[in-house]
């Protein structure tokens, strides 16, 4: 009797360590995936929750979409609320379009609501090849700009994705967009431009990226590669053409698409051309830099976007803030 329970002992000592091993190999830290690490700080410091701005403040970057389908009552209520509650007193929209989808965009925010809304105008891209496709544009642009457009916006995709049927890509300092650029000028309109996109996005996806979690999630980000130009050559064509046109105002979007190198965005502010202006809404990209990189611009814009609030039924955020007090 004894040897049977000094055997079932026996056997018991030896499951419970055998289901502690399982157990420890099981919580190996060295099997943690990166999706699944969650850290907690262990920074104690004082925090300020700051619901609205000392200000009224305009947002000069946001995408609330365009036409009267996507632009209802209901949804229009919800953005106003939204902007009453983040302190925001006028929102940019970028997604006017152009003909009935501008129309329907300005009357469902712009004239419905006087002073909260300014809605910026689109390209149509299709048929680039055509020889008077830059003077087709114009003319529209001019029709959205009398319609009630209050400027123009240009995507990344000119540059990375717009091409001839040569397949050669549209740069951003086409000849052809020069009746553009002019009659932004003859009309006292400015154009919010973004071209390229973060740095890392033109490098390998590798495990030296920056961004490998980001592009993992969106490989369509990434472009690096021969069918696409460099990150420099890009950022180089928009140079050129804000500076063949002296007379019309451009707004660089976030921070000049070069947030990663701000001490080459503060020598640029300061060496070349006064009609390019620069805003920010990638908290991700400037949080890299040292506070000593950054300006006291810089830091307020940062400040600002404690304000922001994303909304569920925007496909942008409010995030590009300028005070006006």
């Amino acid at each position: 009797m004894k040897g049977r329970v000094f055997v079932g002992l026996v056997l018991f000592m030896i499951a419970g360590w055998v289901s502690l091993g399982f157990a420890q190999q099981a919580d190996d830290i060295r099997e943690l995936k990166l999706r699944d690490w969650e850290p907690r700080s262990m920074l104690k410091t004082t925090q300020s929750e700051v619901e609205k701005p000392a200000y009224p403040v305009i947002d000069v970057h946001n995408h609330l979409g365009g036409g009267k389908d996507r632009l209802t009552p209901e949804r229009v209520k919800h953005y106003l609320a939204e902007l009453d509650a983040a302190g925001v007193r006028t929102v940019v929209n970028l997604d006017g379009g152009w003909g009935r989808r501008l129309d329907e965009t300005l009357a469902a925010l712009d004239e419905a609501h006087p002073g909260r809304s300014l809605t910026f105008a689109l390209l149509d891209f299709s048929d680039i090849d055509d020889e008077n496709w830059g003077r087709r544009e114009a003319k529209r642009l001019e029709e959205s700009f009398r319609a009630g457009a209050k400027g123009l916006k240009f995507h990344k995709t000119l540059g990375l994705h717009y091409r001839y049927k040569n397949g050669k890509l549209m740069p951003v300092d086409d000849p052809k967009l020069d009746l553009v650029w002019q009659t932004c000028a003859r009309y006292g309109r400015p154009v919010m431009i973004h071209v390229a996109d973060p740095a890392a996005f033109f490098t390998p996806l590798n495990r030296f990226n920056e961004r490998w979690h980001e592009l993992g999630d969106h490989p369509n980000w990434l472009f690096h590669g021969e069918q696409f130009p460099s990150r420099d050559e890009i950022l180089a064509q928009r140079n050129r053409a804000i500076a063949r046109h002296p007379e019309t105002t451009f707004i660089c979007a976030h921070f000049d698409n070069n947030p990663e190198d701000l001490a080459a965005l503060a020598l640029r502010r300061k060496t070349e051309n006064a009609n390019g202006h620069h805003v920010h809404r990638r908290p991700k990209a400037v949080g890299g830099q040292s506070y000593g990189l950054e300006s006291r611009s810089i830091r307020s814009v940062r400040t600002a976007q404690t304000f922001a609030k994303r909304s569920p039924q925007s496909r942008g955020h409010v995030g590009e803030l300028i005070s006006i007090a």
